[in-house]
């Protein structure tokens, strides 16, 4: 008996957009099914290899860290790894949803800490130029810096502190419009990492920073303050390619002094902003909903090819 096809041709955004093989008769099974052709077309970056930041590249917040540190009841290392192991965990939750990830920090293995050690090692790094999104090439370039800088001018603010003739001195950056990007100076390190991770794509964690500003003037007298979260990030593919990098941010109006509830309430909206970064994130949602449903039709008839 001839096999019955159907071919469904959808135009999604004046783009053809084909799925093929709604129904198969195939009593000697030697046909593919739609999930063996899913699995043939997967992307091609697969594995994810999560690399969180050195603990030295947490910037202190002189301003907004006791606070914090009061209300958490832990020391200054132990609060520093608390956040960095909760950003960790909220990226791999959300990467996993278009990659099998990898985390080099949560593994309890001996040779995986050492591989993020010699990570470490390896690479080093600098400030880079932030790349704009479409919508922002539009705009005045001062009205994007006001976008991106920080709400306030308190003393010590982005402040560069360096040593001349025998004394510190102290002068104002302006890092609005640059994030901290990651370099690699050992060229046999990522074909290691492939060969043992399997690995398609790296996201390096390069720098973070949990800032306290306040809005207004006034807002000083009264103790009104809110908090930025910045995450420096890059994305890397398996041959070296920079594929991305950016400083995902979030904040916070109010006045929080709870760790927890600034990590429930940021990490979430910075997940997402760097998943939607990531090679293969961004498809539309109708065609997301269509081959999430074509999908699960094909595991229904594999299901069915077995019995």
């Amino acid at each position: 008996m001839k096999h019955l096809l159907y071919i469904y041709l959808f135009i999604l955004s004046g783009t053809p957009f084909v799925l093929v093989q709604d129904f198969i008769y195939d009593p000697d099974k030697k046909s593919k099914t739609d999930v063996e052709v899913y699995k043939e077309g997967e992307g091609k970056h697969k594995n994810l290899v999560l690399i969180a930041y050195k603990p030295v590249m947490h910037l202190p917040d002189p301003a907004g860290d006791m606070e914090l540190l009061v209300h958490s009841g832990k020391d200054l290392d132990a609060f520093h790894k608390y956040i960095r192991m909760g950003l960790d965990l909220r990226l791999g939750e959300e990467f996993k949803m278009g990659y099998s990830v990898i985390s080099l920090l949560r593994s309890g293995d001996e040779e995986i800490k050492r591989d993020l050690d010699r990570i470490y090692g390896s690479v080093s790094y600098d400030y880079v130029d932030r790349p704009l999104e479409l919508d922002e090439k539009k705009q005045p370039i001062q009205k994007i810096k006001e976008k991106l800088s920080p709400k306030d001018d308190s003393p010590g603010r982005d402040a560069e502190t360096t040593i001349k003739d025998g004394q510190l001195s102290s002068r104002k950056t302006d890092r609005s419009l640059e994030y901290m990007n990651v370099s690699i100076k050992d060229s046999t390190l990522l074909p290691y990492l492939v060969t043992k991770y399997n690995a398609d794509i790296f996201v390096f964690l390069n720098q973070f920073e949990l800032k306290k500003f306040f809005a207004k003037g006034e807002d000083v007298a009264y103790n009104k303050y809110g908090r930025d979260v910045i995450v420096h990030y890059s994305v890397i593919d398996k041959t070296g390619n920079q594929l991305y990098g950016n400083a995902a941010t979030d904040n916070i109006e109010a006045k929080y002094d709870n760790i927890n509830e600034i990590i429930n309430m940021t990490f979430p909206n910075i997940s997402k902003e760097m998943f939607s970064h990531l090679p293969g994130s961004h498809q539309s949602e109708e065609i997301q909903k269509l081959e999430k449903k074509y999908q699960d039709k094909a595991k229904n008839q594999d299901i069915l090819r077995k019995n």
